[in-house]
């Protein structure tokens, strides 16, 4: 038989909390699809309109907030997700649309330059 002190109690409390945490904090879900052309991102954001969605690209990364404002009901919790992205992605020719509460961010591939042949003068 385990015997509980008021520690173990605490801390077993503690970790229940953690646990519960961890499951109510928001988690957007995401997939990740390759085409020919690039990649999708689909990211769903049941409950948030575009006003309430922020996506800019900043160090090598695509950057994602939503937080809707205090006077929307229900209110949902704001989140807050960070993309890393290759030197092959075209960031200049990123895309994004809402519908649905589906977020599908299209990130093209960079085009791929023909190595052009140059031909150096001697001196």
């Amino acid at each position: 038989m385990r015997t509980f002190s008021p520690n173990t109690t605490r801390s077993l409390l503690d970790e229940f909390n953690t646990l519960f945490d961890s499951a109510l904090r928001p988690q957007a879900s995401h997939q990740l699809f390759s085409t020919d052309s690039g990649w999708l991102i689909r990211i769903d954001l049941p409950g948030f309109d575009k006003e309430d969605i922020s996506l800019n690209y900043e160090d090598k990364s695509l950057i994602l907030k939503a937080e809707q404002s205090a006077e929307q009901e229900p209110q949902r919790p704001a989140l807050s997700r960070r993309y890393a992205l290759g030197e092959e992605v075209d960031v200049d020719s990123i895309t994004a649309k809402l519908e649905l509460g589906v977020l599908d961010i299209t990130l093209p591939k960079k085009e791929e330059q023909e190595e052009s042949v140059k031909t150096i003068e001697i001196q």
